[in-house]
């Protein structure tokens, strides 16, 4: 969860899809930004607006190169998924099946459970700076966090973590005994022609390569290249609109196995979570969209699919700690009215579930930390990494929400898949909250704000 970007506008082009990206860089959210709809690898509207170099002065164009961040992880699982169609490996396989010297809780773990941030391994950004430049062993890191204990038993629950995609890249170094980043272009990028796709390489001149920036007290300061060897199969990827739009058109031609990658991972107890192998899903009308953000120490992207259209929405910034994913989310609606969160309103089934989880966020906007509506799940999530900055969310949600009424619902495996619409004054935002059958959340999803 990040803070909300509305996407209500000051001035309209009379393209409400190019409006909404548009706003980011008008109200200073993103020095600059390129963005794109694509349909069957072809990218049929795009858009780029601002700065790629704010101290030299270049302007976005539809070739910058982006820090692509933890999309990254949907090209780790592609060659894991290749491999696992080769035979090479199993997405059930035990990670010390490949890795013998992996900590001993480790070697266990199944590559599915890496893939899916259901192993129970801590994130490693949260015990080093991802601003560190010097190169990282890949084993360096594994030694450091394999002193600490697993956050739940492998299967038990889900927290996101950098660390799975870690070792799976190691997995696959060993299996095709070439760098990653090279198997990446033999695999991928070459055969697809995503000519510029590839490592960040910090130490290179790369042309056309966008520069990061963070919020300073008066405008941006500079932000590091992400550094490979320490975001490596989990975030060292750049790209481009154009070589986007062909990987979509890998993805939906078939190119790429998507079954494993698009669909739900189970838990040991049959219970299905909204991640698959790389990719996020959210369900809607009986219809599916894939989608993963990115953010690296100072640029923000996004990729949404929508396979029953055929057609992708890619948003790329050189800002840090940006949900560009809010406004594709919101534009999916406006290209499919089915997949808004608009006009969607019906009668609440539960309606003192809904008054009663609207004053446990308004106790959390008044630092009153009420998990008493929060399954084991949940709570354990915000012990880890991620919990830091969903704790702030639930503060900024409590304190900024007028009132919160229920849309509508789907099911998922035995939970309620349901939306909220957020009175925010100013702005409204529309969440997901998932309901567990004990009556307690599972997950917080933000989906955007208008």
């Amino acid at each position: 969860m990040i803070p909300l970007v509305a996407a209500s506008l000051l001035l309209s082009s009379g393209d409400p899809v190019a409006d909404a990206y548009r706003l980011l860089v008008d109200r200073g959210a993103t020095p600059g930004l390129a963005w794109a709809q694509v349909r069957d690898g072809r990218v049929i509207r795009h858009g780029e607006y601002g700065y790629a170099d704010l101290e030299n002065r270049v302007r976005v164009r539809r070739e910058t190169k982006f820090e692509i961040g933890s999309m990254t992880k949907q090209f780790t699982a592609a060659i894991v998924s290749l491999l696992a169609q080769e035979g090479k490996l199993g997405l059930d396989d035990p990670a010390g099946k490949y890795l013998t010297d992996l900590p001993e809780e480790w070697r266990p773990l199944t590559l599915r459970r890496l893939l899916s941030h259901t192993a129970g391994l801590k994130d490693y950004l949260g015990a080093m700076s991802i601003t560190e430049t010097r190169y990282f062993p890949p084993k360096e890191i594994v030694d450091k966090m394999g002193k600490s204990k697993l956050d739940f038993a492998p299967g038990t629950s889900w927290s996101y973590s950098n660390t799975g995609y870690h070792v799976l890249s190691m997995i696959i170094e060993k299996i095709d005994g070439k760098p990653l980043a090279q198997s990446m272009q033999d695999r991928l990028f070459k055969p697809l022609g995503m000519k510029d796709t590839g490592s960040s390489l910090p130490d290179e001149v790369l042309a056309n390569r966008a520069r990061g920036y963070m919020r300073a007290a008066k405008g941006w300061k500079n932000t590091p290249t992400i550094n490979p060897s320490l975001a490596f199969g989990a975030g060292f990827l750049v790209s481009t609109l154009d070589d986007l739009a062909l990987w979509q058109k890998a993805l939906q031609s078939g190119k790429i196995p998507t079954e494993e990658m698009w669909k739900p991972v189970a838990l040991n107890d049959g219970r299905l979570w909204n991640y698959g192998l790389g990719w996020m899903i959210e369900p809607i009308d009986g219809k599916t969209i894939v989608y993963h953000g990115g953010n690296t120490v100072g640029q923000s992207a996004n990729i949404l699919m929508m396979p029953n259209r055929r057609e992708a929405l890619v948003v790329l910034t050189n800002a840090s700690g940006l949900n560009p994913g809010a406004q594709s989310r919101y534009v999916a609606g406006l290209l499919d009215p089915k997949l808004s969160m608009e006009g969607r309103a019906k009668a609440d089934p539960n309606p003192r579930q809904t008054l009663e989880f609207a004053v446990v966020l308004r106790k959390w906007g008044r630092n009153v930390a009420d998990t008493s509506m929060f399954s084991p799940e949940f709570n354990g999530t915000l012990s880890t990494l991620r919990g830091v900055s969903l704790r702030q969310a639930l503060g900024s949600l409590g304190k900024a929400m007028k009132t919160l009424t229920y849309i509508d619902e789907d099911r998922f495996g035995e939970d309620r898949w349901v939306r909220y619409r957020l009175d925010l004054g100013k702005a409204s935002g529309y969440m997901v909250f998932r309901w567990s059958p004990q009556g307690k959340v599972v997950q917080i999803d933000q989906v955007y704000a208008h």
